[in-house]
């Protein structure tokens, strides 16, 4: 740092001066104190512009419309010692055209129709200027690309370095700005689906604070309550509580009611019940003798509205949606709608009580779903939670080991580690109830190996 010359008037020259062997001068004008002001610098389109070069922000912002930002742009702004495969995942960020981040996209919707509309979120959601967007993309699409084999040169401890990085920055983030929002819930999504798919962990704690960002909004805005991102979380809370006998952090009611989702088609619907269900489920875990009638009574109301409801369908599902994806969204609606009414069953009775209908029950959804395959040889997506409820009520060991043989089939494929939790779980659950009758299997997952129910 540069000083002033200083010293008594009546010196010819300052100490400071005479140690340097330097002529000395009083005569500089004093600077302000502090550092001077750094220039802006100019870097790159997918980086803010300073306001002072008009002329340079023109023509940035004449790139940015013009092409996406490349890969190496990208890496520089954001990604923090990138390994070569990372270096390959930000590369399919470089062309809208990407069939590679197509292949990604394909895992995680129930038809080709959605492919382009996931990828364009992928995209946006990695290319905010948040610090932490990049780690959530890198380490979501790292761990699927490692589980299914899509991309060589993975490690799962770079995944996990990335999963950690972002979790750190989401919690230390402030909360979103309300435009903000979409890319906020399509970041915790990654963060979750990266711990379920390389971990078979649930990361509650990241999915509820994302979910409390959303609740606390005065109203929630029609194209969040219809995000397909958004339901995703919901979904994985409403399971997860489902099977605590807990209260989700949000009732999520479309607006548009013939919304079809990437995920769960035109079963959207359904989860405003799932909810009621979960706040009575809980009550009566937590209530007393006295209180039982009246929720049991509440229970057959919503009961009674999940018999009626009937899936809202666009005009033109016809058009929009191939053959293949019409037959598994109808599927689809028609098993969570079953395993929903079973679920109510076995919160009414325990085993050994009216087994007789939640068979039946079970075997309606299954056989839905091996129906579908047989039509259109390919197997429905995103019914992992039906598929459980089902395996639970079967008996004897060939439908048994028919289950445990579906689970690869009908359990989310990108999660394999979950997919071992559920088999353990359903074991261990008929393992008791052959021993044993009188129990309401919620009651006794506190004793058995836990599970997530993914998509």
């Amino acid at each position: 740092m540069k000083e002033k010359c200083v010293g008594d008037v009546s010196r010819d020259s300052c100490i400071r001066c005479i140690e340097l062997g330097r002529e000395c001068t009083r005569k500089r004008p004093i600077q302000k104190a502090g550092r001077k002001p750094r220039q802006p610098v100019l870097l790159d389109p997918c980086t803010r512009m300073p306001k002072e070069r008009d002329g340079a922000l023109a023509e940035t912002e004449r790139l940015r419309k013009e092409k996406a930002p490349s890969a190496q742009l990208v890496l520089q702004w954001k990604a923090d010692s990138p390994t070569p495969f990372e270096e390959q995942l930000l590369r399919m960020l470089q062309s809208e055209q990407s069939d590679e981040l197509k292949k990604f996209a394909r895992l995680l919707v129930i038809g080709p129709n959605f492919e382009e509309k996931l990828s364009n979120e992928i995209r946006a959601m990695a290319n905010w200027e948040f610090e932490g967007s990049l780690d959530g993309y890198l380490a979501c699409m790292g761990a699927l690309a490692l589980n299914l084999g899509i991309m060589p040169g993975g490690d799962a401890e770079s995944n996990i370095r990335r999963g950690a990085l972002a979790v750190s920055k989401l919690r230390t983030a402030p909360g979103p700005k309300f435009e903000e929002l979409e890319n906020w819930i399509v970041f915790g999504l990654a963060i979750v689906t990266f711990a379920m798919t390389a971990l078979g962990t649930p990361a509650s704690t990241v999915r509820r604070h994302v979910l409390k960002d959303v609740a606390s909004l005065t109203s929630i805005p029609d194209h969040l309550q219809n995000s397909d991102s958004l339901m995703c979380l919901v979904a994985f809370e409403t399971w997860e509580c489902l099977m605590k006998r807990s209260i989700p952090v949000l009732r999520l009611e479309m607006t548009e009611k013939s919304h079809v989702s990437r995920l769960f088609g035109i079963s959207g619907g359904i989860f405003p019940y799932l909810y009621d269900i979960c706040e009575l489920s809980h009550t009566l875990a937590v209530g007393n003798e006295n209180e039982r009638k009246i929720i049991l009574t509440s229970l057959e109301k919503v009961e009674e509205e999940v018999e009626l409801w009937q899936p809202a369908t666009p005009q033109d599902l016809i058009v929009r949606f191939s053959t293949v994806e019409i037959v598994h969204m109808l599927c689809q609606a028609e098993v969570h709608k079953v395993s929903t009414l079973l679920f109510i069953h076995r919160l009414r009775w325990p085993f050994g009580v009216e087994d007789g209908l939640a068979r039946r029950m079970a075997r309606k959804i299954t056989n839905e779903l091996e129906r579908s395959y047989l039509i259109t040889h390919d197997r429905v997506r995103c019914v992992s939670f039906p598929f459980f409820i089902a395996g639970i009520e079967a008996q004897g060991k060939e439908e048994r080991d028919c289950v445990l043989a579906l689970v690869k089939d009908y359990i989310d494929p990108t999660t394999p580690i979950i997919q071992e939790q559920i088999k353990r779980l359903l074991s261990s659950i008929w393992q008791i109830r052959d021993v044993s009758t009188g129990y309401h299997w919620l009651d006794l997952l506190s004793h058995l190996p836990e599970a997530i129910i993914p998509t």
